[in-house]
């Protein structure tokens, strides 16, 4: 991932961070259906560059983090997820994507591990493997 790039969006969303608007990620679009309000959280077209697009989607998953952490919202990621094609399906951008989840995933494991914290999930279903 192209660190200017990554700067560049962090700095964005730290700039916006008072506004907390889940729409100022790139990947997430508001629209109107049936005099509704809607959203999408998975809005992307693939550019045909494989890894290109795994890069933009390291880069949303980074955007995501950020968003998750700040407005402490996790539920976010679940909501991602779900509007993201069948795994048959994906592209770059989800594959990039995922992949930044996952491995923000097991630092943060890690270090709760070897700070001897556990989560409440970890408490109620026993020890990570």
């Amino acid at each position: 991932m192209k660190n200017n790039t990554l700067q560049n969006r962090l700095s964005h969303l730290i700039a916006n961070k008072q506004a907390g608007s889940v729409t100022q990620l790139p990947f997430v679009t508001s629209y109107s259906a049936n005099k509704a309000h809607e959203r999408s959280f998975w809005d992307v077209t693939p550019s045909g560059d494989y890894t290109a697009d795994c890069e933009t989607g390291q880069s949303y998953g980074i955007d995501a983090l950020h968003y998750m952490v700040s407005q402490k919202f996790t539920p976010l990621l679940s909501m991602i997820v779900e509007a993201m094609p069948d795994s048959s399906r994906y592209s770059g951008l989800e594959v990039g994507f995922l992949s930044v989840i996952a491995q923000y995933a097991v630092i943060g494991v890690g270090a709760a591990s070897m700070s001897g914290a556990r989560t409440e999930s970890e408490n109620s279903i026993g020890e990570l493997a």
